[in-house]
């Protein structure tokens, strides 16, 4: 980089640099051009050719800073910019070619859908195609026709993209996860949910997000979203995990839930008690209160402080947004807290049984068969 020098970061949801970016694109006055201004010089030889060789997660937010500042910045900048931004239109352009042709198949198979993320928020909130860039699409089925939709997929050549590769194979799998990712050569990718969260997957996890769901409209495709509490505290479970690259994608996102819909708070509150993910949701809406004063009622961040959790899930949440080496039995513990959250339905038997094809999956093994093997090493390399 050229110019300004940051630090790697100050807060573990984003970097000193992405912090500017995100201000330029998101705040108003002194502080978006002041913001603009130092990641600009701080970006001087990404600028060509529409900044094409800047991270991904960065570029896809030039779109908003050009939006948010328009006439305010430097004319070869602004340029650059809107090459970026035409680039996202015409990417989202057919993207929601591809998406509307999904939802009217699902329509005429009598299947309902509620769109997730990205496509959902490009309508619903940025109220454009170009702000909100996405490199594909979610969709959300009734977990009960999940197994045939995805044999179905894949008689018709998408490709699924779960490790291992056979593993949607297994009925488990579908309580593992809550989305496959799922590529075709020609009609590029979509990521097909059964489930909202990766951190609630048991029989029944979103009935609160279909009860609550609104109406959607895709082109000619009538289907269905997440109310904006739902569409916030999902946004938040989106940004919490940690990543190298902290995807930044998500403040965006809640910033403009916050600015262009009324969120029931109170709906909020509920929905993250019930399906336990009060610890993640308190700290996304602190970090917005802290980095970008966006005023979350006080008594929400204080329910959410409050609301009783045990200190096994605590402690699995932490090593979600703070991974390193970790130790047997906090590998075991996290396992075991997270077979819980999949089978929330299920006695302690079925929990049991299930335990050692939670583990194959979550190391990412070939086989059932394998998981024996890679638990003698495991537990040698650790009590060597």
């Amino acid at each position: 980089m050229d110019g300004v020098c940051y630090p790697a970061r100050v807060n573990r949801f984003a970097t000193e640099s992405q912090l500017d970016l995100l201000r330029a694109a998101l705040l108003t006055g002194n502080i978006a051009r002041e913001s603009a201004e130092r990641w600009f010089e701080a970006h001087q030889s990404l600028q060509a050719e529409g900044f094409r060789e800047l991270d991904e997660a960065a570029r896809r937010l030039l779109p908003l800073v050009e939006r948010n500042l328009k006439d305010g910045l430097p004319a070869g900048i602004r340029k650059e910019l809107r090459s970026v931004r035409n680039h996202y239109w015409a990417a989202n352009q057919r993207l929601f070619r591809g998406l509307e042709k999904e939802l009217l198949q699902y329509e005429a198979a009598g299947i309902p859908t509620l769109v997730l993320k990205g496509a959902a928020l490009a309508v619903a909130a940025y109220g454009d195609m170009s702000s909100r860039p996405m490199s594909d699409f979610d969709i959300l089925i009734p977990e009960t026709r999940i197994r045939e939709k995805v044999q179905e997929y894949i008689r018709d050549g998408w490709q699924p993209g779960c490790i291992p590769p056979s593993a949607h194979e297994v009925p488990y799998f579908y309580r593992f996860r809550h989305a496959i990712n799922l590529t075709h050569p020609d009609h590029g990718g979509v990521d097909l949910h059964w489930h909202v969260l990766l951190e609630a997957t048991f029989e029944g996890a979103d009935k609160l997000f279909w009860e609550g769901s609104v109406p959607l409209q895709i082109k000619s495709a009538a289907t269905r979203m997440l109310n904006p509490a739902d569409q916030l505290l999902h946004t938040c479970m989106h940004g919490y995990p940690y990543n190298p690259m902290p995807p930044v994608r998500w403040v965006a996102d809640a910033m403009t839930i916050l600015r262009t819909t009324t969120v029931d708070w109170q709906r909020l509150l509920h929905v993250a008690e019930e399906l336990h993910v009060s610890m993640a949701c308190l700290e996304c809406l602190t970090f917005l209160n802290d980095f970008f004063a966006v005023n979350i009622p006080g008594f929400v961040i204080e329910s959410l402080a409050n609301i009783r959790r045990e200190a096994r899930e605590e402690r699995y949440f932490q090593r979600m947004a703070n991974p390193g080496a970790r130790r047997w039995w906090e590998t075991l513990e996290d396992v075991s807290v997270a077979v819980d959250r999949a089978n929330k339905d299920r006695g302690l038997l079925s929990k049991v049984v299930v335990f050692p094809r939670h583990l194959q999956f979550e190391q990412q093994l070939p086989s059932f068969a394998s998981l024996l093997p890679h638990v003698g090493v495991f537990l040698k390399r650790r009590f060597d």
